[in-house]
Order: C-alpha cells, then structure tokens, then sequence
C-alpha cells in the first residue's frame, strides 16, 4: 500500500473537535492493515484516504465501518478506489454509515448523530482521515501575504514574497484534498517555467 503510506507521513491532521479524540484508540496515521486483524475499525472521512484506508483494512482481515457525514462519500475518490468502494459496501463487507456527524468518541466506539436520531457504533480502534493541513511554517516566516487560510498565489505559483514559489499541497492551506502528486508536478512546471523565463533559459 505505498500509496497509503505516501499520504499518512506526519502532518498537521484535521480534528474532529469532539470529546473523545484524544482518545489512544483514536489514530490519524495509517500504515499497514496487519496490526487491526479481526478488529471493529471506525474510519472517519469520505475521501481517497478513508477509502483507501477502508479498503486495505478489510482485505486485511478487519470489520470496517465507514463513516461519513455526506451522502455518499466523494464523486472525485479516484477512480479506480470508487467502484471497488461500492462494491463491498453494496455486498455489505464495508459497512456504508453515511449522513453520520461524530459527536463523540468513547473507549467503545462512536456517538453518531444522523437524521434519524443519536446512533452509537461500535469500534475497537477509530482512524480519523478527514485530511490535513499543509505545513506552512516557511511561508508563514518568510512573511508571505495569506487570503484567508491559504497564501496569495499569482498564476504562476508565486507568492506574494518575489521569487518564493509554494506548490503542492503547500499552497492550499486546510484544502488539501485536492491535490495529488499528479496536479502538484503540474504546479512545479508552471512555477519553474516562470523562473527560467525569468533567468533567460
């Protein structure tokens, strides 16, 4: 799962907010499936890593549950974890908890409120993957210009400090969902474009 592993490195994680999440049970890093076999796993969120993360836990040997506060989890997971995703939750070897807003995490699972009313699931272990904030500790030092959460970008990926460029992940603040190696090289070439204009290559 080099994949998984490529998006779990230590970052800023997005919190819950809810009593309970500091919890040791509670995990916001993910790596291998072995350590959760035959365990009532809880993962949280409704992107490419909740799914990814559900996926590899079940082939693994673990009983997931994903649990999601939208309707279905997100039209842009990739598209090769989608269909797989739907097909185990259709067969009922992912359990499917959507429309399902964490209240609170216990040492016995999760306190969901949902349209029907306060639901409680049981879980041995909750892994928490709603995303994280990009590390900006250098952009922030350096003084750059910030529009709400994320630093000012002219087309070209510069910042508002001339010559310091932020692509990637780096430039989108708590909205990192959307950015992939894929998109984050189309960023680089754009950026180092500028730069060898610039430089008169």
């Amino acid at each position: 799962m080099r994949g998984i592993q490529e998006v779990q490195v230590l970052r800023n994680p997005n919190r819950l907010g809810v009593p309970g999440e500091d919890l040791p049970h509670v995990l916001y890093r993910y790596e291998e499936a072995a350590p959760f076999f035959g365990r009532k796993m809880a993962v949280v969120g409704g992107s490419n890593s909740a799914v990814e993360v559900a996926l590899d836990l079940y082939r693994g040997g673990a009983q997931v549950a994903l649990v999601h506060r939208g309707k279905w989890v997100r039209p842009s997971v990739k598209y090769w974890l989608l269909p797989d995703f739907e097909n185990r939750a259709k067969e009922g070897s992912i359990l499917a908890v959507m429309e399902a807003r964490v209240k609170a995490i216990t040492r016995e699972g999760l306190v969901l409120e949902r349209p029907q009313g306060d639901e409680f699931l049981e879980a041995d272990f909750v892994l928490v993957q709603i995303g994280y904030r990009a590390e900006d500790h250098l952009l922030r030092g350096a003084g750059v210009r910030y529009e709400g959460e994320k630093p000012w970008l002219s087309p070209e990926w510069e910042t508002s400090r001339k010559g310091l460029f932020a692509i990637g992940s780096s430039a989108f603040g708590p909205d990192t969902r959307t950015v992939f190696i894929e998109n984050g090289r189309e960023h680089a070439r754009v950026a180092i474009a500028a730069i060898a204009r610039r430089l008169g290559s």
